[in-house]
């Protein structure tokens, strides 16, 4: 009888490592679908500013910061955060902003950033 109280006992302490094992792989598979998501959102925005500064917008006139409510990146938010870089005066009527792009998921440590340099006419600032 004690020997089937053993064999109950490590067959479970077995059963047990497995779940755990199960329950992190899956925490771990979610981490990286958001930081995917977070990535892939991050490189179609980034072009998106790009796109504003050579239509003569300042960088983020677009971004508002609030979160995505439906689709593919849903709870994501994005914002964009320029600062002077080098004043038009010293660059010929052109403004050098420095633009960081950050996407961020609600709930989540998932936090993807990225920063470029962008040129526009002094005038869109």
């Amino acid at each position: 009888m004690i020997e089937v109280l053993v064999t109950v006992v490590i067959l479970s302490l077995g059963v047990v490592a497995i779940l755990e094992a199960f329950q992190t792989s899956l925490f771990a598979l979610g981490s990286a679908r958001d930081t995917l998501r977070a990535t892939l959102l991050l490189k179609s925005t980034l072009p998106e500013v790009e796109l504003q500064s050579l239509q003569g917008l300042p960088p983020s006139a677009t971004l508002s910061g609030e979160t995505m409510r439906e689709g593919f990146y849903r709870g994501f938010r994005r914002e964009c955060n320029r600062e002077v870089e080098i004043p038009a005066a010293e660059r010929g009527g052109v403004v050098l902003y420095r633009v960081s792009v950050t996407v961020a998921k609600e709930n989540s440590r998932v936090r993807e950033r990225v920063s470029t340099r962008l040129a526009c006419a002094a005038e869109s600032r």
